[in-house]
């Protein structure tokens, strides 16, 4: 009876695959080794195409360069700006210019404008003396020397 449960359930799953095996096996049959000289396996393995882990050297060392440059941002100035320009209508009534009694029966206008109001501001700032700053770009160099070796 356990003999039966076992043969029914993987004579489904052995039909199924069956036809992936075969066709694996026709596969590997029919490829041709390539030739490859002992000069062309040695071009390969020490060129950075064929070898991985130049690859990963090479990355780890770009790595270590980006972690060096952002250290040392932080002992540059910091510098921004900011530039905006409005088109303004002011509303002098609104503003109490109906309460200004002038002579001679003369009245301001009840509304001001268009007129444009560009704003421009610049901004740097620079830290004197970071200690901690210098350390680690310091140590970011060294580790950038220690990826390069």
């Amino acid at each position: 009876m356990m003999h039966r449960t076992i043969l029914g359930s993987t004579l489904p799953i052995l039909l199924f695959v069956a036809p992936f095996l075969r066709g694996a096996d026709q596969d590997l049959l029919q490829r041709n080794p390539m030739p490859l000289s002992l000069k062309r396996a040695v071009e390969l393995a020490v060129s950075p195409e064929g070898n991985t882990n130049i690859q990963l050297e090479d990355e780890m060392v770009r790595q270590a360069k980006g972690r060096s440059a952002e250290a040392r941002s932080a002992l540059l100035p910091n510098v921004g700006a900011y530039v905006s320009q409005t088109s303004i209508v002011r509303s002098l009534a609104a503003l109490g210019s109906d309460s200004v009694k002038l002579p001679f029966n003369f009245r301001l206008p009840n509304v001001a404008g268009p007129f444009d109001v560009t704003d421009v501001r610049a901004v740097a700032s620079q830290s004197v003396f970071d200690f901690s700053a210098i350390r680690r770009w310091q140590s970011a160099r060294t580790a950038v020397r220690a990826s390069q070796s």
